[in-house]
């Protein structure tokens, strides 16, 4: 995404809604409303598009249930983010099923959430680790053995840590070389040796490593 994120908030109660507004706080994101508990929405008159997307904050997959087909019949391009408490493989087969973007847990620190999102509003699907590891725990021995490889901790840089946690939040080259006072072609370098060290093929999929190895907070 080349411009900023609208983000609607639909929160449980007032309260909720107004501390999800306080950490979604981000010079590139731009709230267009906060709505809470059973307030009325009239989907119609929201505008639509890869660059809009809906945080709703609810118990379960149930309770979203009567409002959320009628918002997606009205914003199909709109992606949809559910910060829940019920995370499990069931919550998460709902979630997907329905269409939703992204599955996130209402327990995660307020950094993995807004990395959490900007991922999504790139187009990717993002769903707690836990669930991850159950479906890891399911899959034949050949996969968990490479995923068992993938998982060990590996020996990041000092810089190379600092620059994980620019991709996680969704950081240009050139932004990262501002913020670190060096050269563009030092951040490349950099970001080319911590995709060598995951074992992944693009810095998006090292963003999603990092978040769901709980790797931004260890780090």
């Amino acid at each position: 995404m080349s411009g900023p994120l609208h983000i609607s908030i639909w929160g449980r109660n007032e309260i909720d809604s107004f501390g999800l507004r306080h950490i979604l706080t981000e010079p590139d994101f731009i709230i267009d409303r906060v709505l809470s508990g059973e307030a009325e929405a009239r989907f119609s008159e929201w505008e639509d598009g890869p660059d809009r997307l809906i945080l709703i904050d609810s118990p379960s997959v149930p309770p979203i249930l009567p409002r959320y087909s009628a918002l997606r019949a009205a914003l199909p391009n709109a992606r949809v983010v559910l910060l829940c408490d019920a995370c499990d493989m069931d919550t998460a087969k709902q979630a997907f099923s329905m269409g939703i973007d992204g599955l996130l847990s209402t327990h995660m620190a307020a950094e993995p959430l807004l990395c959490a999102v900007r991922l999504v509003a790139t187009g990717m699907k993002v769903m707690p680790s836990e669930i991850i590891q159950h479906l890891v725990a399911d899959a034949p021995p050949s996969i968990l053995r490479d995923k068992n490889h993938r998982d060990a901790r590996p020996e990041l840089s000092e810089r190379e840590i600092q620059i994980l946690h620019c991709l996680a939040a969704g950081e240009a080259n050139k932004d990262i070389a501002s913020r670190l006072a060096v050269a563009e072609a030092t951040v490349k370098a950099h970001v080319k040796a911590i995709l060598r060290k995951l074992q992944v093929d693009n810095r998006t999929q090292a963003a999603i490593w990092a978040i769901n190895q709980g790797k931004i907070a260890e780090y």
